[in-house]
């Protein structure tokens, strides 16, 4: 037979237990989300450095499997520019994956105003390894596409 005082006690263990479960699962994704931004900051690091060889290990095995790094590295768009004031601006979950945004600032010395703004969304996701990793280089191409069907200049 419970008592009133067994009862509150009761009651109290359990939201003392949900409390403890919430903070544990929140310190959890804190991790997550800490290792995530530490893995995607390193990685723009070497990207701003324009060292593609060491950047070439924080993409997913999957990738690296279908581009090899001699081909990789002739990829000159992703050091054309000079990067500067690279930011994680935030981490989206999408499924198993994480869409991460960039902001950045690159320089453009040809333009009347040579430092420019650019942001990016790019997919990560754990390697077999648990680390994060970048999914994929998703070709982004400078000017729209038009459509067989537009009409001519």
């Amino acid at each position: 037979m419970r008592t009133p005082v067994t009862a509150c006690l009761l009651v109290l263990l359990m939201r003392l237990s949900a409390s403890l479960a919430g903070q544990t699962a929140a310190a959890g994704s804190a991790t997550i989300d800490a290792a995530l931004k530490q893995r995607v900051l390193e990685y723009w690091q070497r990207r701003q450095a324009k060292d593609l060889s060491n950047a070439y290990p924080y993409y997913c095995a999957e990738y690296r499997a279908r581009v090899p790094l001699a081909q990789f590295l002739q990829q000159t768009r992703l050091v054309r520019f000079d990067l500067t004031n690279v930011q994680f601006a935030g981490a989206e979950p999408d499924g198993r994956r994480m869409n991460i945004k960039i902001s950045y600032r690159f320089l453009v010395p040809s333009l009347p105003q040579p430092d420019q703004s650019g942001q990016t969304t790019e997919p990560w996701s754990r390697g077999a390894d648990g680390k994060w990793c970048k999914d994929d280089e998703v070709m982004v191409l400078p000017f729209p596409v038009a459509s067989p069907n537009s009409p001519k200049p």
